[in-house]
């Protein structure tokens, strides 16, 4: 199910293997979002290959922790800073994603209204221009 520093705070948590759910997964969506603008901003800035930049942003999840410390971090409600000025449309799903409470997140529905809301924002802007 990927790597443990992206994994949710109640999978972290559960003692039972495979207690996944898809709030869980929207949790760990929203660290793959995260990761994509971190290595989108790396890109733009050292001239790196995109899918390079965004592995190498991966790693930068907490990055001077322990697997083990970010396990610690993420269960006591820490998340990744906001090292890229994201649209305050992406921040906020990234945000809602990462809440706490699986129960608060948005659904994957809730997820791609969003997403397409925003897509066809940018259209409109760029059409506009």
């Amino acid at each position: 199910r990927g790597s443990t520093r992206h994994y949710a705070p109640e999978s972290i948590q559960s003692k039972e293997k495979g207690s996944y759910t898809s709030k869980s997964d929207a949790f760990m969506f929203a660290n793959v979002l995260h990761e994509m603008g971190v290595g989108s901003f790396y890109h733009k800035r050292m001239f790196l290959p995109f899918t390079y930049s965004i592995f190498v942003a991966g790693r930068d999840i907490f990055r001077s922790y322990s697997t083990l410390q970010v396990r610690d971090l993420v269960v006591t409600g820490e998340r990744p800073y906001f090292e890229v000025v994201y649209s305050d449309d992406i921040e906020t799903l990234i945000r809602e994603c990462w809440h706490q409470d699986p129960k608060q997140r948005p659904s994957f529905y809730d997820i791609c209204y969003t997403l397409e809301q925003l897509i066809e924002k940018i259209t409109k802007e760029k059409s506009e221009k």
